[in-house]
């Protein structure tokens, strides 16, 4: 499939290295395609995402309303969506996302295809960020009888790719339930992570709109 450059690369055609530069088309296979997106070297129309997104894949959106509206009709002709008031596994592969946070949309067939390997894919939110420096004294140390350390990084909740199966629907409701008293949602994933222990993936702020 034909992809286009953000970066420089050095192939090979006909047995001969060749180099190609940031705005060059290029055809390569699917696996090469994603993982070139995925480390944000090239990047593809919507026409040609779509034909990369799984099946029984889709969005839920969440947070706002007017706002979740508006942007699934944006992606409603890419990937199935639906609106919620709380997360749900919509879709075998289904990303939770609130668009109070930016997405860049050329890595949703990257995300969806993480999912292979992966039981949930969510990124980072900073790198200087960790889980002693945000929330309550109380919701600090409700984290920290859990995971007794909190010099560990968090994670951006409100983007994340997670497939569908009992033990991920557990995990889900095990985070709404230690949001239900109040406090930071990124704390209460925590509790959640090392209580139900999934196979996650930590994404790199990048997968995020405006982060390096």
């Amino acid at each position: 499939m034909d992809v286009q450059l953000k970066v420089t690369k050095r192939l090979e055609i006909q047995g001969k290295p060749v180099m190609r530069n940031p705005g060059d088309w290029v055809n390569v296979g699917k696996q090469t395609a994603m993982r070139w997106i995925g480390a944000g070297e090239a990047w593809i129309p919507d026409r040609q995402m779509v034909r990369l997104i799984e099946d029984d894949s889709g969005i839920v959106f969440l947070g706002d309303t007017n706002t979740a509206m508006s942007t699934a009709a944006a992606y409603g002709s890419k990937v199935a969506t639906c609106i919620s008031d709380v997360p749900t596994l919509k879709f075998g592969r289904t990303l939770l996302w609130n668009p109070s946070l930016s997405f860049q949309g050329e890595m949703l067939p990257v995300g969806f295809g993480l999912l292979d390997r992966w039981q949930i894919a969510v990124p980072l939110c900073d790198y200087s960020m960790l889980a002693c420096h945000v929330g309550t004294e109380e919701d600090r140390a409700r984290t920290e009888q859990v995971v007794h350390d909190l010099r560990i990084p968090l994670y951006e909740t409100r983007l994340q790719f997670v497939r569908r199966s009992p033990d991920m629907e557990q995990f889900i409701e095990q985070w709404q339930e230690q949001m239900a008293d109040g406090g930071d949602p990124r704390q209460a994933f925590l509790r959640a992570l090392y209580i139900h222990k999934p196979l996650i993936l930590a994404l790199p702020t990048k997968w995020w709109e405006g982060r390096e």
